[in-house]
């Protein structure tokens, strides 16, 4: 390993005679060793190339002048490296000499190559030399570090093993040195401690708490020196910055000595962090008299709950059955108010005033309105009581759309407002009951049609949903919904605020409340999506009863 050392300085090897100065960062070449640079002398040649540690020699015009087979072995198939080889085409090196060449001095690289099917890792020594005449070139040879490397990457994995077991094992592993400061401290520590395990070596155990049976008293270091003795399970108090609580954790330790010596080298250890039970232990306590002081007031209130349970519950029966009665007496005349007006709005009985046909009109509408309402109040209280039952089955979800819009259409008309209605597949099932999903769906368009300004558009698009579900999104270039106040149709009569709001189309607010219920009831759900000035998207979310997987993911127009 002595020969990058001759071509440095030949004097070693007897070949060269009398100093000669060099460049700083230089080698120099003495002699007849090195007579011209890249032509060393034929022995000292022969020596290099039967070696077992690569080497390699460029002139200064960046050319191979002499490689070893030991470098050879080195390159990629297909490199080579004969003697004039220019050292550009050869990529470990490259870059290596014109760092050195263009000044750098020595280079020590770290570089791995695959020899003979292995990859090894090597050192590299880079250095520029000068011979008598001036003429400069790049040297390097390369250590093998292979093993190493090895050794190094086994100890990093021995202490990666030990951390993910310190870890595993006890929330704490710690060492000290005779002093009780710390030699090692585990992750789990420093989180408690609050700094990172490499500030942690060289602080004073105490320094942080004391053990709970000693106190703060300066006691327990001299005791463990002088005890060297095993403990187990003693709570140690970990004081907290800024006045917070106190952490206490369980430690156990063994004492250590100098096996050359004897002498005492400190303590080796784990820990439990045990704040969570010392925390509960005294909540416990404090509970008990709490518990004992609540209990008569609990018993009184119970009580007084259950009486006033059944005063609700007495009270939620009075108003089904007011809500059932009213509900009775209201639809009866309505019924007949709007069968009249719609005998007379289509002349049924003969020729009448235009005037009128338009008052019987409004009268059939202002009747079916409160109809309507009357309907939502009755849901809502059905709702609230537990009684409106379900009827969920496979629907067709083209029947769904077309009865929906065909109620709504008209209205739309009216307003000029374009429905853009999505192609369906009589393939196309929802688990759903049928009266209630029309239901939501009339609501979720009545909507859209009335807060949508005349010359609007409105958009259904039916999609596949997550989780084998269907998608029936209703899309409107209306006024939108406030942020703050997207959640808040769901609540019961709660109407939208805002001047642009002001429809005067009528209605409890309690349309969008009721439909999310009717939704969760089939095991859907209504989402609604809207910003001011955009309009809205409301998705109603149903269970597929089939999709065929022919069908397209998306049906819209």
């Amino acid at each position: 390993m002595l020969f990058p050392r001759l071509i440095l300085d030949a004097k070693a090897s007897g070949l060269g005679s009398g100093p000669a100065e060099s460049p700083a960062g230089t080698g120099s070449i003495r002699g007849s060793a090195l007579a011209e640079t890249g032509n060393p002398d034929p022995r000292l040649r022969t020596a290099i190339a039967s070696a077992e540690i690569p080497f390699y020699m460029a002139t200064a015009d960046g050319s191979i002048s002499f490689a070893n087979p030991a470098f050879r072995s080195l390159l990629s198939p297909g490199m080579q490296a004969n003697d004039g080889q220019p050292v550009n085409t050869l990529a470990p090196i490259s870059d290596i000499f014109r760092r050195v060449i263009g000044g750098e001095g020595d280079l020590k690289l770290s570089q791995s190559f695959v020899v003979l099917g292995e990859l090894r890792h090597y050192l590299g020594h880079h250095r520029r030399i000068v011979d008598k005449d001036g003429n400069a070139a790049v040297v390097g040879y390369y250590v093998d570090v292979s093993e190493q490397r090895r050794a190094e990457q086994r100890a990093a994995q021995f202490e990666e093993r030990f951390d993910d077991l310190a870890r595993s094992v006890s929330d704490w592993v710690w060492e000290t040195d005779a002093r009780m400061n710390f030699t090692y401290a585990s992750l789990s520590i420093a989180k408690v401690l609050g700094l990172p395990p490499q500030v942690l070596k060289g602080k004073y155990l105490f320094g942080f708490g004391f053990f709970e049976d000693v106190g703060e008293e300066p006691q327990p270091l001299a005791d463990l020196i002088q005890s060297r003795i095993p403990f187990r399970h003693r709570r140690f108090v970990i004081r907290r910055a800024e006045g917070g609580e106190p952490c206490y954790v369980q430690l156990s330790g063994v004492p250590m000595f100098d096996d050359r010596t004897g002498s005492f080298a400190g303590y080796r250890g784990t820990g439990t962090d045990v704040t969570r039970i010392v925390l509960a232990e005294r909540e416990r306590a404090a509970s008990r008299e709490a518990i004992e002081k609540a209990n008569s007031a609990l018993t009184e209130k119970s009580e007084h709950l259950s009486r006033a349970l059944a005063e609700a519950r007495a009270a939620i029966d009075a108003k089904a059955q007011f809500l059932s009665r009213m509900s009775h007496e209201l639809r009866t005349p309505l019924n007949a108010i709007i069968g009249f007006s719609e005998a007379a709005r289509t002349r049924l009985f003969g020729a009448l005033d235009e005037r009128y046909v338009d008052y019987f009109e409004k009268i059939m509408g202002a009747g079916r309105h409160l109809l309507s309402l009357i309907e939502d109040v009755l849901d809502a209280s059905r709702i609230g009581s537990g009684k409106l039952e379900i009827d969920s089955r496979a629907t067709r979800l083209g029947d769904v759309l077309a009865r929906a819009l065909s109620l709504i259409e008209p209205r739309a008309k009216s307003k000029h407002i374009v429905i853009s209605a999505p192609r369906h597949s009589d393939d196309w099932l929802i688990q759903a009951d049928p009266a209630r999903i029309h239901q939501i769906l009339i609501s979720v368009l009545d909507n859209a049609v009335k807060f949508t300004d005349p010359g609007g558009r409105i958009t259904l698009e039916c999609s596949r949903g997550p989780s084998a579900m269907i998608d029936i999104a209703v899309t409107d270039s209306g006024v939108g919904i406030p942020a703050a106040q997207i959640e808040l149709v769901f609540d019961h009569f709660h109407q939208v605020q805002g001047e642009s709001h002001h429809t005067g189309g009528g209605g409890l607010g309690l349309g969008l409340a009721i439909s999310r219920r009717l939704a969760h009831m089939m095991q859907g759900d209504i989402i609604v999506e809207s910003e001011i000035g955009q309009g809205s998207r409301v998705t109603i979310r149903i269970p597929s009863a089939n999709i065929s997987p022919e069908l397209p993911l998306t049906v819209r127009t």
